[in-house]
């Protein structure tokens, strides 16, 4: 002992009658945790008395030596707890902020479904108030939307119908290159030729005019249908009572009384002024009229 101790002179004057392993009354061996008096560090003892001999056996190793593993293995365990709860409860904010971030974008998105249901009712009515029938067609020949007049004309609504299924084959034919036109880009217009519940044949106007998206890219068009059927008797009529005066072999000039200006012309008026209608039509009478003979 005295040979293993850093104070020789310390340890020459300690007393070690007071310590368990020597107690005569002690048990013959066993294990004990004390500080040692020497040098004050603190150990962990095991002692044996070897029977028939004032002798007892005691070894000590100190706590810290016996305890290292134990302490690192706690020290690695508590920080790999420290780490595993911090990961924790960065995973648990995660959640958190996730679903916060949803709902507040399942808010929003209620919020903009909710004006664009505002828009298309508002769209709807102010389609439906229109005098002529109006559909839209997306890039699918499908029919997404039919106004008022669109639906009262067929009886039914088109909405959710491909083109070619709800006007027919024959129909679809005709219009089937104008559809392409519109499809590609362009504005089209043409008109064509019905046949009424009465059996009356009717002429309808028809306009395709191409919808694009913010980019510009063609994702359909709106179908725009008006009955021209009146338009064209008058226009028709109009002809033939035009084809009548141009008969006439006098000159007849029609004139508004308040600007002076010609309405129409005969043709023989044409002959005798030496000029076209539309160039007699941009005059006044005063500019135009010009007396044989004269």
């Amino acid at each position: 002992m005295l040979a293993h101790s850093r104070d020789l002179a310390t340890a020459a004057s300690v007393s070690l009658a007071e310590i368990p392993e020597l107690r005569q009354e002690g048990a013959s061996g066993g294990e004990s945790r004390r500080r040692a008096k020497t040098d004050g560090v603190e150990r962990l003892y095991r002692y044996q008395k070897v029977p028939g001999y004032p002798l007892t056996v005691i070894v000590g190793q100190s706590a810290d030596t016996i305890l290292a593993g134990y302490r690192t293995q706690r020290t690695t365990y508590l920080a790999a707890g420290a780490f595993l709860t911090a990961l924790l409860l960065a995973v648990t904010l995660l959640l958190v902020s996730r679903r916060h971030h949803k709902e507040e974008a399942d808010r929003s998105r209620a919020r903009f479904d909710a004006e664009l249901r505002r828009s298309a009712e508002h769209m709807r009515a102010l389609f439906d108030s229109f005098p002529i029938a109006v559909a839209h067609i997306d890039r699918t020949q499908r029919i997404t939307f039919a106004n008022r007049i669109y639906r009262a004309d067929y009886g039914a609504d088109p909405n959710g119908c491909s083109v070619r299924e709800f006007v027919g084959e024959e129909i679809y034919a005709a219009i089937e290159h104008n559809i392409a036109r519109a499809l590609a880009g362009e504005e089209v217009q043409f008109e064509r030729s019905y046949v009424d519940a009465d059996g009356d044949i009717g002429t309808r106007s028809l306009r395709y005019i191409p919808d694009r998206d913010a980019s510009g890219e063609v994702v359909g068009f709106f179908g725009l249908r008006e009955n021209i059927t009146e338009r064209k008797r008058h226009e028709a009529e109009l002809q033939r009572f035009r084809a009548a005066m141009d008969a006439i072999a006098d000159s007849i000039y029609l004139i508004d009384r308040a600007t002076m200006r010609f309405i129409d012309v005969t043709a023989a008026a044409c002959r005798t002024q030496g000029r076209t209608r539309e160039e007699l039509l941009e005059r006044t009478r005063g500019q135009a009229i010009q007396h044989p003979g004269r």
